[in-house]
């Protein structure tokens, strides 16, 4: 046996060495889609919101008045889902309950 020759263990933590360096770099994409996205979504959505509000402000006939209360109400909602989809995005697995994690080394 070559006494040079790399063991079990040491090409081992090599590999979890590299995958680790491969997770980050991927979280890190997912973080910064994950930050694109968000802007992408909320910013037109608050645009929306904003100009329903204006119109809020104006003489509006009662069928009009309704009409900007449900533009309000969806908005709001597709918000809220926005930043839970979000929300829910940014956790990690375990945070959410799905995965339990266990040792390879016990």
């Amino acid at each position: 046996m070559n006494p040079e020759a790399p063991t079990y263990q040491q090409l081992t933590a090599e590999v979890a060495g590299l995958r680790t360096a491969e997770l980050q770099a991927a979280l890190h994409a997912k973080s910064d889609f994950l930050s694109q996205v968000s802007h992408e979504l909320r910013t037109p959505m608050n645009h929306v919101l904003g100009f329903a509000q204006l119109l809020e402000l104006d003489a509006l006939t009662a069928d009009q008045g309704e009409s900007v209360d449900q533009i309000l109400s969806s908005g709001r909602h597709l918000l809220t889902l926005i930043n839970r989809i979000l929300a829910v995005s940014k956790s990690s697995p375990e945070e959410l309950g799905f995965l339990e994690t266990q040792s390879l080394h016990s």
